[in-house]
């Protein structure tokens, strides 16, 4: 009887773990069969995903459109064309460039020049008509024609005055209107000059003048001189100069212009 009892506890046994064992077996079967799922779907839909995007934002192609927008060569080069600096600086040389000979605003000038021969074309006994006014105190023989290089015309006036003590080379008397005058000259060599203008109708020189131009080339400059006078009367163009030396010729002056403002 226990012997039977016995066989039958360890049938019992023997048949609960050969269920157990077939449970797990089919749990670890649908565990494969859905890792297994999951890992295809997974692989497909990263590789669309990639794929797609790859397309859609495909860093070569944006690189490549941003090159020719934003081209960087060719964006200089319209600004070059543009501000030209080279242009804009020869515009400049040939308005303001004071070596030119003759310009239209030189010659509206001269027409109006209330100076009689200002350039200095016209000599009688030695002298420059027109000139050798009042109040000079220059030398006759310091007061020379100069032919060599002029500013314009045949004619300049050279000035020999190599003492440091000045004297006045002047024009004769010129009848003038109240209100402001423009005198303009040229001038080169080696010197010390100065514009000054004298009020021979009042026999007085104005307080307020320019400084001494101290000059050292060969190349003509263009000086301007401005003035008011208070009344009408005659005065006369004054030039001081000093100090002049002979390895340029002393002081030259040429096409002398005083205007009306």
């Amino acid at each position: 009887m226990k012997k039977n009892f016995f066989i039958l506890f360890i049938f019992l046994i023997f048949s609960g773990c050969t269920a157990n064992k077939g449970s797990v077996i089919s749990v670890d079967d649908e565990n494969l069969t859905k890792s297994d799922s999951v890992t295809d779907k997974d692989i497909v839909d990263e590789t669309s995903e990639s794929t797609d995007n790859n397309v859609v934002v495909d860093e070569t192609t944006e690189s490549t459109d941003n090159n020719v927008v934003v081209d960087e060569t060719t964006e200089p080069t319209d600004n070059n064309v543009v501000v030209d600096e080279t242009t804009e600086s020869t515009d400049n040389n040939v308005v303001v460039d004071e070596t030119t000979e003759s310009t239209d605003s030189d010659v509206t000038q001269e027409e109006d020049n209330i100076l009689k021969n200002g350039g200095f074309e016209n000599w009688t006994n030695k002298i420059p008509e027109h000139w050798n006014g009042s109040s000079e105190t220059i030398s006759d023989n310091a007061i020379l024609k100069y032919t060599n290089n002029t500013h314009s015309g045949k004619n300049a006036c050279r000035l020999k005055v190599q003492s440091s003590k000045y004297k006045r080379f002047s024009s004769e008397g010129i009848f003038i209107k109240k209100g402001k005058i423009e005198c303009s000259y040229w001038v080169r060599g080696h010197g010390t000059i100065r514009p000054r203008y004298y009020n021979e109708t009042l026999n007085s020189y104005p307080t307020e003048y320019p400084d001494y131009k101290e000059i050292n080339s060969t190349n003509w400059e263009k000086l301007i001189y401005n003035f008011t006078t208070k009344a009408d009367g005659k005065i006369q163009l004054v030039f001081y100069v000093k100090q002049t030396q002979s390895d340029k010729d002393d002081i030259q002056i040429d096409d002398v212009i005083c205007i009306t403002k």
